[in-house]
């Protein structure tokens, strides 16, 4: 949950990202002139009717009598008032989790924007936020996350309508993480939390508040007064341009939040994926490695559908990634060995837009880097290969022979471009990592090799991906966090296991870990008969 304060004060608390004017939030928050409220309900008895807004405000109940007040107003007689009687739905139906549909844009009313993420995860009981309040239209550089979580109960009917409920959410726990030294900074300067803050380290503000956003639990005893409205998959809660602990929701908010999936699924025999991407519209995509067909699972959706048809392309699809309207996606060949291509795939056609050629080896995973060129793994060589931004040809960044894995092994594998603007590069062979440092023109220097503890024992590094602050990647059949030592050697923190046979990853902004399952060991196991287990899956793991 949120307050009315929050839009105003972030953009005032961090002027680097927006300017801000000295009005007093609650002040520039239209409510009109006048409020009017009207006690709905069913049955017989003594009732009230609550109005609110600001200036004159005017409450009825149904039945007789009225009453007339500053912003509120109770009237007695035959009936219910608002919020009383049963909810038109059971928290029951609210189960499960619900993710923002789309990055949030909320006007700040001093022309800036302040853009969020939620993630709503509901029992019937209680409810946990994980947010994220961004600096940018594509909710890409995050600011700071907030992890709230608390008791609820929807208490009644709203009158906005026969499909909204009234609801009480409790404040429980309330952890910040910043993201940004500026940040950082004016958490500090806030006195929010009780230490100061560094970032990247979550801190608890539910005992001292913060900036009016987070709220004191003392400070809000009777939870926030929302209303929630649910639409089939999608849930909406309330318009926040009042204080919610005082008063109640006076609308249904904006913004949609979807139904969220635990998978998503391919009803394919012998599909074997090996990689995944989401574009911004936080649709996700899969490859076969048997078949070239790339599969697509929209926000919510559990069945994945076809983009691109099976042969369309000729060969293997292995890792990729998403950028604009283009899936960028390493194309080799499983059995012959005769394709290895980076291929551009138009994520409105499905159809192949353009191929660069590696010249042999094995085409295995891409990542985009900051100055708009792309590095691709080639793993069965000691090559890293790079399409430079508006390139027309792959050339090779790094190649040293020296670093080319035994005949029929794969070398280098996933990859990263670090925060420090460094190339990160794990192997599937060795287990460990490769950190080149990027020149001027795009090559790569010599790598220095940093070691991961354990040893492998099933697999090597396979995909890889920093998120806020952290490395995570597939080793040893399982998802991990690896941990930097600080005398280059990393261990490994296991948060997604008992997986068949994980390759890649893919972390949204919502902090949900989409895993492939890509079921290799039946597809190699020599038995013509054995086709993997139907469906196959990425499988989501919660990283908050």
């Amino acid at each position: 949950m949120t307050r009315y304060t929050l839009w105003l004060t972030l953009a005032c608390a961090s002027l680097m990202f927006a300017g801000c004017d000295d009005d007093d939030p609650a002040e520039t928050a239209d409510m009109g002139a006048e409020g009017e409220g009207e006690g709905e309900g069913e049955g017989e008895g003594e009732g009230e009717g609550e109005g609110e807004g600001e200036g004159e405000g005017e409450g009825e109940g149904e039945g007789e009598g009225e009453g007339e007040g500053e912003g509120e107003g109770e009237g007695e007689g035959e009936g219910e008032g608002e919020g009383e009687g049963e909810p038109p739905f059971p928290a029951a139906v609210l189960a499960g989790t619900w993710t923002s549909a789309a990055c949030e844009g909320y006007d700040n009313g001093d022309g800036t924007t302040t853009w969020l993420d939620r993630q709503f995860t509901l029992t019937e009981t209680d409810w946990h936020l994980f947010g994220t309040v961004f600096a940018d239209g594509e909710c890409a550089t995050p600011l700071f996350s907030f992890d709230i979580d608390g008791p609820y109960e929807l208490t009644g009917p709203s009158a906005l309508g026969d499909d909204v409920a009234e609801g009480s959410f409790r404040y429980g726990t309330n952890v910040w993480t910043a993201y940004t030294a500026e940040m950082a900074q004016t958490f500090t300067d806030a006195g929010c939390g009780a230490d100061p803050w560094a970032v990247g380290e979550p801190q608890p503000v539910h005992e001292t508040g913060c900036i009016d956003f987070a709220v004191a639990i003392d400070d809000c005893p009777d939870g926030e007064q929302d209303v929630v409205h649910l639409d089939g998959d999608q849930l909406y809660l309330g318009e926040r341009s009042v204080d919610l602990c005082a008063e109640r929701a006076p609308a249904v908010g904006e913004y949609a939040l979807q139904r969220q999936v635990d998978q998503a699924e391919v009803d394919q025999i012998g599909f074997f994926p090996e990689g995944v991407a989401m574009d911004a519209a936080r649709t996700l995509y899969t490859g076969s490695t048997t078949s070239g067909e790339i599969r697509m699972a929209p926000l919510g959706q559990a069945a994945a559908e076809v983009l691109t048809p099976a042969g369309a392309l000729g060969g293997s699809v292995i890792g990729m990634k998403a950028a604009g309207d283009n899936l960028w996606v390493c194309l080799s060949d499983l059995a012959a060995g005769m394709v290895h291509a980076l291929v551009r795939v138009d994520l409105v056609t499905g159809e192949e837009a353009a191929r660069y050629e590696l010249g042999g080896g094995f085409c295995n995973d891409v990542v985009l880097a900051p100055d708009g060129g792309i590095y691709v793994t080639n793993s069965a060589m000691g090559v890293i290969h790079r399409l430079p931004a508006g390139g027309d040809a792959l050339i090779a960044a790094f190649d040293d022979a020296d670093y080319a894995p035994e005949p029929g092994g794969f070398g280098f594998n996933g990859l990263v471009v670090t925060p420090g603007g460094e190339l990160l590069v794990g192997r599937a062979d060795d287990g460990n990592l490769y950190r080149f440092a990027i020149n001027a023109d795009g090559t790569l220097g010599d790598p220095a090799v940093e070691t991961v503890d354990p040893a492998p024992v099933i697999g090597g590094i396979d995909g890889m991906q920093w998120w806020r602050g952290g490395l995570y990647a597939i080793r040893d059949g399982a998802g991990v966090r690896l941990v930097p030592a600080g005398d280059g050697t990393w261990t490994m923190d296991p948060l997604a296991e008992g997986l068949n046979f994980p390759t890649t990853l893919h972390i949204d902004r919502s902090g949900n870990m989409w895993v492939v399952e890509s079921q290799f060991p039946a597809l190699f196991d020599g038995d013509d008969t054995t086709n993997g287990e139907v469906p196959f899956r990425l499988v989501r793991f919660p990283l908050y």
